[in-house]
């Protein structure tokens, strides 16, 4: 992987986020307070897996997420998401 290519999701689902979770090495409680959101929000995410595609704000929070993260946590997105470009 080019380390200065943009890195994107087309269409979060529970198993991208928490594929960036683990990326990130954080627990479900602190990657959630990382978005902003309830911890029970990024617990259904991942509950759900693909069966689940969050809200357009949630997308948004997300994809700043990964926008914002550090070269070496986008490396290990790159290498454990199974659809990022």
């Amino acid at each position: 992987m080019d380390s200065t290519a943009p890195l994107t999701v087309v269409l979060w689902t529970g198993v991208e986020a928490r594929v960036l979770r683990a990326a990130k090495r954080m627990s479900v409680r602190a990657f959630a307070e990382h978005l902003g959101v309830a911890a029970r929000t990024v617990s259904y995410w991942e509950s759900e897996g693909r069966q689940i595609t969050p809200r357009p704000d949630m997308q948004a929070i997300l994809d700043r997420a990964l926008e914002s993260a550090t070269t070496e946590v986008r490396r290990r997105f790159a290498l454990l998401a199974p659809d990022a470009e």
